[in-house]
């Protein structure tokens, strides 16, 4: 697969995801918030988003060897988890809107 068309759909299915993520956080359920909260607390938050996003890249990397995925398959699973990573690790919604009334 050409280098330009992973890239596109990585970033196009990390976009995707990162929209579904957000306006899922923003339902009733608020199922990333707690996560939110334990990654809000981290001292250094830098180290530790690149650590899980290698810890991310390395499952990406076994589920795409234990299901033989193609080039496009791998792209929307690494998207996923760059979506999720991202998630984890970005305040909620509400306390930017808090931080930049201020």
């Amino acid at each position: 697969m050409n280098p330009f068309i992973f890239a596109l759909a990585t970033g196009a299915a990390t976009g995707i995801c990162s929209f579904f993520f957000e306006v899922f956080n923003q339902s009733i359920l608020r199922p990333f918030e707690p996560i939110q909260k334990i990654t809000d607390r981290v001292k250094r938050k830098k180290l530790a988003y690149y650590f899980s996003a290698f810890v991310f890249l390395l499952m990406v990397l076994f589920i795409v060897e234990i299901y033989s995925l193609n080039d496009l398959g791998f792209a929307m699973v690494l998207g996923f988890m760059f979506a999720l990573n991202k998630m984890f690790f970005q305040k909620g919604r509400y306390e930017r809107k808090e931080r930049a009334k201020a």
